[in-house]
Parts: structure tokens; C-alpha cells; sequence
């Protein structure tokens, strides 16, 4: 999971998540379900990790929407977002290696976790 994380990170901050979404998650789901892990629980931490990179310079895609919106330069916006990218990035670590955290809901509503990693 730290791999496939650290992949996103990297791969957020320089291509679309339509790509993300369309080409990577299919080609790492063999993977994942070799590795039983989750796939609830994979497609919670992939859509965490396609949120940061959403604001993750240097693509920022959130960034220049929001600057374009507020008149805000993106430099201005750059300065203020670091924490929030930080605590993010931790609050996906905590999903990705606590797996207790994304199953939990659905577990209540009958879900059972299909990987071995819950």
C-alpha cells in the first residue's frame, strides 16, 4: 500500500484522475487482489489519493479553478495550502495502513471484506 500510495502522489501531480482512474486502478487491481487487499478498501485509499493530487502542485488542476474563481494569484493560494496538503497526506496514510477506518461503514450496512488485509 505504501508503493501503490506514493505511485498516486507522483503520478497526481503530473496527470488527470480521469487517467488515474481509467489506466492505473485497472492495471494494479490483479495486484491487489493477489496481495488480499480490500477493494473497498484500495478504491477508498485511490480516490484519497486522486483528492491530493488534485491539489498537489505542479498540475493543481483545484488550484487554478480556484485562483480563476477568487482573483487569488496561484503563488498566494501555493503559500496557505501547504499544511492542508500535509495533514491530508497523513489522514491517507492513517486510511491505507488502518483499514478498520474504511471498512467500518460498510461492514454495518453487511458488507464482508473480501481481502485478507481488514
Amino acid at each position: 500500500m505504501f508503493a501503490v500510495n506514493v505511485l498516486f502522489i507522483l503520478l497526481g501531480a503530473l496527470f488527470d484522475t480521469l487517467l488515474l482512474l481509467l489506466v492505473v486502478i485497472p492495471m494494479l487491481m490483479p495486484m491487489v487482489r493477489e496481495l488480499g487487499i480490500d477493494p473497498v478498501h484500495f478504491g477508498v485509499v485511490s480516490t484519497v489519493n486522486m483528492m491530493i493530487g488534485l491539489i498537489h502542485p505542479p498540475m493543481g488542476q483545484v488550484l487554478f479553478l480556484i485562483s480563476g474563481i477568487t482573483g487569488i494569484k496561484v503563488s498566494a493560494i501555493l503559500r496557505e495550502i501547504w499544511v492542508l496538503l500535509f495533514m491530508m497526506i497523513v489522514a491517507l496514510f492513517v486510511l491505507a495502513f488502518v483499514p478498520v477506518i474504511t471498512l467500518w461503514v460498510p461492514e454495518m450496512a453487511g458488507y464482508v471484506p473480501q481481502g485478507t488485509f481488514h
